[in-house]
């Protein structure tokens, strides 16, 4: 067998050949070439599954086949295949910018993190798009409130961790699987790292199909309810309103305003983003989501980038 690669990239497949083909071609755009690409195709038809193997002649790339379609699962027998010392995660439909291994190896050497993320480009369609997480963490902020209380979020195409956590360190089922790991590893005081820079692209316009997008807002409670490792009571409480309420409002109304009186009683969510989201509920869908790119767009404009640290 040949060395082991620096970088191994496991992307999770389901459903969409050319959104896959964009998602490897944007890993053979690297700037660094030491790495392996792990497509792991869960749920697939045998036409699919035969077109995911051939989709790439290049030695670094192979795939392999999963049965049921569980993202998690994907990304977990992902991490189990790859090689790399390094194993980052690409959704199907996202796209790696072309320093994005080249960032994470430097960083590698500088800190010797155990699991780390970074910016993305948010895209909502046409030529709205934005950072994400829309702030920056700085390692000393408690990371379920960087996540919840101040409303950022990320994809798993955000996460990269070192290899020797592969077999402890692992994704569960949505929801929120991808911030989940990025707290598990946290509250185990793993040395997790942010870097500033929006090094990849999340394909945020389309919603229809995909198995992250159902409506989960009753499993979302079980999830912040359950036994969940690094959230403080603030963060729950902000998950309550910010997770759940803003997205039920009004149509279990009573439920909802109990989330928000309790984020307000526990200063875990801003007044006027409360407000916001009362509103929400309110104004038509096409409205809302104008309201939404608008919020974030002020959020974000004219932002310095300043490196992040590990905590």
């Amino acid at each position: 067998m040949s060395a082991a690669p620096a970088c191994s990239v496991v992307i999770p497949w389901h459903r969409g050949l050319a959104d896959l083909r964009r998602a490897v071609d944007s890993v053979l755009a690297q700037s660094l070439a030491d790495f392996e690409i792990v497509v792991a195709a869960n749920g697939v038809s045998d036409e699919s599954w035969a077109a995911a193997t051939t989709l790439a002649s290049d030695p670094r790339y192979r795939a392999i086949r999963l049965p049921s379609a569980d993202v998690a699962a994907a990304r977990n027998a992902g991490l189990d295949e790859a090689r790399g010392e390094l194993v980052f995660f690409l959704d199907a439909d996202d796209r790696f910018h072309s320093d994005k291994l080249a960032a994470f190896v430097a960083l590698q050497r500088r800190s010797g993190f155990d699991v780390a993320f970074s910016r993305g480009m948010r895209q909502r369609g046409g030529d709205v798009r934005w950072p994400f997480p829309a702030d920056l963490w700085d390692g000393g902020e408690d990371l379920s409130e960087f996540f919840f209380c101040r409303g950022n979020t990320l994809s798993a195409s955000a996460i990269v961790m070192s290899r020797r956590h592969r077999a402890t360190l692992r994704f569960h089922s949505p929801p929120y699987e991808d911030p989940g790991l990025l707290l598990e590893a946290r509250a185990r005081g793993l040395l997790v790292v942010m870097l500033p820079e929006a090094l990849y692209d999340w394909s945020d316009e389309r919603a229809e199909g995909r198995l992250s997008r159902a409506d989960n807002h009753d499993a979302r409670l079980r999830w912040i309810e359950g036994p969940q490792i690094g959230v403080t009571a603030r963060a729950k409480a902000a998950f309550r309103a910010r997770c759940v309420g803003q997205h039920l409002f009004p149509r279990r109304a009573g439920e909802c305003l109990g989330y928000f009186a309790q984020a307000l009683r526990s200063r875990a969510v801003p007044p006027g983003e409360l407000a916001l989201f009362l509103l929400r509920g309110l104004i038509p869908g096409r409205l809302k989501d104008r309201a939404l790119d608008a919020y974030f767009l002020l959020k974000t404009a004219g932002q310095s980038q300043q490196p992040g640290r590990g905590g």
